[in-house]
């Protein structure tokens, strides 16, 4: 038996896989909806970059996602 989106007293208890899965397929959806704007495709490049050596001065030598 999987609990999942259930309050035990003051806790929210959740099932990790089940909700990793919601997000991924609420972000699919979303993007199947907005892919094609242009307030998306101006903004998507300025979202995330892959720095592969790191973001100076702040990290070196490992990469980053910023």
């Amino acid at each position: 038996s999987v609990f999942h989106r259930n309050i035990f007293d003051d806790a929210l208890n959740i099932d990790v896989r089940i909700f990793c899965s919601d997000i991924v397929e609420g972000v699919e959806k979303w993007l199947r909806e907005v892919e094609n704007t242009n307030l998306f495709k101006n903004n998507y490049s300025k979202f995330m970059m892959r720095y592969p050596h790191g973001l100076k001065p702040y990290i070196k030598g490992v990469p980053v996602i910023s």
